[in-house]
């Protein structure tokens, strides 16, 4: 199947900011993202368990990941302090828009889902 266009675009714009541009937008879109995967990835799980019945041993991947929250959002934390809180504030401007427009296509992404 095709993924969907608000996935598609999703991943478009993380690309575009985390992957192409510098390491001040990067930093912001990883921050981003650890702020909500690890809860997305446990609410799947239980969800996937819930509705289909999948077995605990299938979903492990989803709970590892989901357990490795906090660490990745200390991680990412230290990124922003590194790359974001040290550079002019043009930058930190180019960052928090690349982080609001992630926010904006995850936002999309989830509420059609």
């Amino acid at each position: 199947t095709t993924p969907s266009a608000e996935a598609e675009d999703f991943v478009d714009v993380v690309k575009m900011h985390g992957l192409r541009s510098g390491a001040v937008e990067a930093a912001c879109i990883a921050y981003l993202l650890e702020q909500h995967l690890p809860s997305l990835w446990s609410k799947l799980a239980d969800a996937l368990q819930r509705h289909y019945g999948a077995s605990a041993k299938s979903l492990d991947y989803l709970r590892f990941e989901a357990s490795r929250g906090a660490a990745l959002a200390k991680w990412s934390r230290h990124l922003v302090d590194r790359y974001v809180s040290t550079t002019e504030p043009y930058r930190v401007f180019e960052g928090r828009r690349a982080a609001r427009e992630a926010l904006w296509a995850w936002t999309v992404l989830i509420e059609s889902a």
